[in-house]
């Protein structure tokens, strides 16, 4: 993590920003990536290029070139798609990207009742080359709102200079080769607000899986805030996790968001009872860890890497605005 900036040193970094800041490419796949994809490019965020991707259009055999070409310069790629289509290509672009080095995270939907075939899915696409799957519960009106929320927390963290700083190392340190991740989003204020943020960003009704199961967490905290407020949600994450979890915590200060808090956790590397993976075929957020556990590389019954393939064929009945990425050839 870096040192503080001091007040000269922020002025010089934000008059530098559009050359320092670590360049994001988010590819959209499906219909969840389409809006996605569509509410990104209205929003206009430095450092961040969307594009979507028609698998109508994608051929496996122009996908190497194309994958490299639109990834060229890019320290991050985030590819959004939705388990219920078919996710080959997903697994294609997670493998080729991460040939070239980059960070690569996957965004998608989960059912609120556990699917089997979603819980493939994701140990496939893991195993493919997503250094980190981010899974949001599937409520309808809110699903990409929260992914473009998420990818913009991300992305600020990140780029936008702070109290006590975090930067793409930082955030790569936390997701590279880590499975399963979570984030989440709290608000506070008034007493022990840093407190009540940490409490409903960590909140394991609002997340498909529990943070308290989490070995790495990077926590951001932003506004009208002290160390103190920092230093209570990072307490407050200390306390759910195991001891030996690694906790990196950032803090930005925003004079105009008076007397209010806002924590963003981001956590990864989860470990689950490979027994009761196993016996349940689910997720259970009631146990301790215990000593023999399996991370979330998914090596359970329900979550396992060697499994068929398993994709859902039916073919929604709505078509799509593409960006044409195949070679000219």
């Amino acid at each position: 993590m870096d040192a503080s900036l001091n007040k000269n040193e922020l002025e010089v970094f934000m008059e530098n920003y559009e050359e320092l800041a670590d360049e994001v490419l988010v590819l959209g796949i499906g219909r969840t990536g389409w809006n996605v994809v569509s509410k990104l490019n209205d929003l206009q965020i430095a450092n961040v290029e969307s594009i979507y991707i028609s698998t109508e259009e994608m051929h496996t055999e122009n996908m190497d070139s194309m994958c490299r070409r639109i990834t060229a310069g890019k320290d991050m790629l985030v590819i959004v798609f939705d388990p219920q289509e078919p996710c080959d290509y997903v697994k294609t672009l997670a493998g080729i990207a991460r040939e070239e080095n980059l960070l690569v995270l996957g965004m998608t939907k989960k059912s609120r009742i556990d699917n089997p075939n979603e819980l493939e899915i994701y140990g496939e696409v893991i195993e493919s080359g997503v250094d980190s799957l981010f899974t949001f519960y599937n409520d309808e009106n809110l699903i990409e709102e929260i992914i473009v929320q998420s990818i913009e927390a991300l992305v600020f963290l990140m780029n936008v200079p702070a109290v006590i700083n975090l930067d793409f190392e930082d955030v790569k340190l936390a997701l590279k080769n880590k499975g399963i991740a979570q984030i989440g989003k709290g608000y506070g204020n008034g007493e022990q607000m840093g407190l009540k943020a940490a409490q409903m960003a960590c909140d394991p009704k609002n997340s498909p899986w529990n943070m308290k199961n989490a070995r790495h967490f990077i926590i951001a905290v932003d506004g009208d805030v002290t160390l103190t407020d920092a230093s209570d949600a990072a307490e407050y994450v200390r306390s759910i996790s195991s001891s030996e979890a690694d906790v990196v915590f950032g803090v930005h200060y925003d004079e105009e968001k008076t007397d209010a808090c806002e924590v963003l956790v981001i956590a990864s590397d989860f470990v689950f009872p490979t027994e009761q993976v196993k016996e349940t075929n689910s997720y259970d957020d009631t146990f301790d860890i215990p000593d023999n556990t399996q991370t979330s590389k998914f090596e359970g019954k329900a979550l396992t890497h060697d499994v068929d393939s398993r994709f859902v064929s039916e073919e929604d009945d709505f078509e799509f605005q593409f960006l044409d990425l195949r070679d000219d050839e």
